[in-house]
């Protein structure tokens, strides 16, 4: 995805959420994970949540059969109903915030048994604001990721792919609430490029992975933030980290409730 140079950042909305920058030292923090980088002498420093798009593939499995279905009859996908949808939601999916735990969590917190929660619900509340809230609690975790990543290395712009980049609304969604420019790259398989690049600079096509990824990695659109949603985001970011705090007792207590009566 492009990710060679110190300060480089990427992301990835797929099944996870998977939250890189690079660093020209070894910066160690127990806020994230440390490993050694493909491009030598360059450390990759980690901040990977468990579930990303995959939030959206569950709610839309369960609760959007009428858009699925209505996506079929007129020939379109089904994300473009959706994304639709959620872009007439405003900031803060009229009061709902979505916490998207719905395999535990391993970043920026370790809790196998942390779950999803839906807060805020009222009667007026529609199933398009919780469509917005799923990709809004999504960007608060990629905010809340790159807090962690930001204990070591600071983060400027950041290459983002996977699914939910193929949203230009989740896209925006993402660089509104943390802040940051998001470049998206033209292309998909970015791990299987990535295995080129290398075959490429072993073949000697290429000097460096500098090199190799001014050849082969490309913008394809850019996202830079609306400043005035970024602070109407911070302000949902830190009932975001309320709620996490105030669930750490009630998660394992209901886990220890579930496989209580489990055998039964």
């Amino acid at each position: 995805m492009g990710g060679v140079n110190p300060g480089d950042a990427v992301s990835i909305l797929g099944t996870a959420g998977i939250h890189q920058a690079v660093a020209g030292e070894p910066i160690a923090n127990k806020a994230y994970s440390l490993y050694l980088h493909a491009v030598p002498g360059t450390y990759l420093i980690n901040s990977m949540a468990m579930m990303a798009a995959s939030c959206l593939n569950w709610f839309e499995r369960t609760f959007c059969q009428p858009e699925v279905q209505e996506a079929q009859e007129n020939g379109i996908s089904k994300y473009d109903i959706i994304n639709e949808k959620v872009a007439q939601v405003p900031v803060g999916s009229n009061g709902v915030i979505f916490l998207p735990f719905l395999q535990g969590e391993r970043a920026p917190f370790v809790r196998s048994d942390a779950r999803g929660e839906f807060f805020g619900l009222g009667n007026w509340t529609t199933k398009d604001d919780m469509l917005r809230a799923v990709y809004e609690g999504v960007a608060l975790a990629t905010l809340d990721n790159y807090n962690a990543i930001e204990q070591g290395i600071k983060i400027g712009e950041v290459w983002l792919a996977g699914g939910g980049a193929k949203s230009k609304v989740w896209a925006q969604i993402v660089s509104d609430c943390t802040g940051k420019v998001m470049k998206i790259p033209y292309g998909t398989e970015f791990g299987c490029r990535g295995a080129a690049m290398n075959a490429a600079i072993a073949a000697g096509f290429f000097n460096n992975h500098a090199e190799a990824a001014e050849a082969m990695v490309k913008v394809n659109r850019v996202h830079e933030p609306n400043l005035e949603n970024t602070a109407r985001y911070q302000e949902l970011y830190a009932i975001y980290k309320d709620l996490i705090k105030g669930l750490w007792e009630p998660w394992r207590d209901m886990y220890n409730f579930v496989e209580k009566y489990r055998e039964e």
